[in-house]
């Protein structure tokens, strides 16, 4: 959390069932004030909605503090209670509970400029996902950013923007702690990419409404919500990836959300920020 945070905020949440079917959009102002003593006061209003879903009953205000302890947010109540963890400058990631709207949650969300976040997450009710949600957040500057709300737009597949991308990867331990920096330039072909050109490349086959997923001698399934892609990958050596990645085509960004365990343990987690550098046929 840095000041680029505060101050109100327009998103536009868009809801997907369990199976990647999209349900409709919810379109939210939150407003966030630091507290005399230091604590954020966080206000969400959900606009009412014109589709039938759980998530729909959440229209209306909602109300919690949040307490910022070095990299740690802790979410106070009373509409939201948990723990959210910073990874690096402009990361977070949450876990916890909405009491009044009666459902868990795990969140993300991933700061591109001082303006703009793409946001992300699951509702759960007794470990049964209800939702998966992936938004876009924009700051209210001026009067005209008032009257409009921030959408996905354009392809979601990378590939159809650039087969060519390029950025950073941040890479961090388990506890936050920045291990490496490092560019990145990943190239697109098909239904895979590689994120460097000796690198092996993750690889999609699409399966129904989902993909199997391989890389190296890892392999598992993926699924595509929108713009957000996740991919899970597993090892007979114990580890396992999850992959989470988000294509914002108004921003020009290609977000990644990467978690890495070992026995069943967080290893480490990486943050892509990519930004295409050529044509889909490039």
């Amino acid at each position: 959390m840095t000041k680029d945070f505060l101050g109100s905020w327009r998103v536009s949440e868009y809801v997907h069932n369990p199976d990647g079917a999209l349900v409709g959009v919810v379109q939210q102002r939150r407003r966030l004030e630091q507290l005399a003593n230091g604590d954020v006061r966080v206000w969400q209003f959900c606009e009412p909605c014109t589709f039938a879903h759980p998530v729909a009953q959440r229209a209306g205000e909602y109300v919690f503090d949040l307490r910022l302890e070095g990299r740690v947010r802790r979410y106070l109540g009373p509409d939201v209670i948990g723990l959210g963890l910073a990874w690096g400058e402009g990361a977070v990631t949450g876990r916890g509970l909405w009491p009044r709207f009666g459902y868990s949650f795990t969140s993300f969300s991933v700061q591109t400029d001082a303006t703009r976040q793409v946001t992300g997450g699951r509702f759960y009710e007794a470990g049964a996902m209800v939702a998966n949600i992936v938004g876009i957040a924009e700051a209210e500057s001026g009067a005209a950013d008032r009257e409009s709300w921030p959408e996905f737009e354009g392809p979601p597949w990378p590939g159809e923007v650039s087969a060519q991308w390029r950025g950073m990867r941040r890479t961090m331990n388990a506890m936050g702690k920045l291990v490496t920096e490092r560019e990145v330039k990943r190239r697109y072909a098909d239904l895979s990419w590689a994120d460097a050109p000796e690198a092996a490349p993750v690889r999609l086959e699409a399966d129904g409404h989902r993909y199997r997923a391989f890389f190296q001698n890892y392999q598992g399934l993926a699924q595509r919500h929108g713009w957000l892609w996740e991919v899970e990958l597993f090892g007979a050596d114990g580890i396992a990836i999850e992959m989470t990645e988000v294509l914002d085509n108004t921003g020009r960004q290609l977000i990644g959300l990467h978690r890495w365990y070992t026995n069943d343990s967080l290893d480490r987690v990486e943050v892509l920020r990519l930004t295409p550098t050529g044509g889909k046929d490039d």
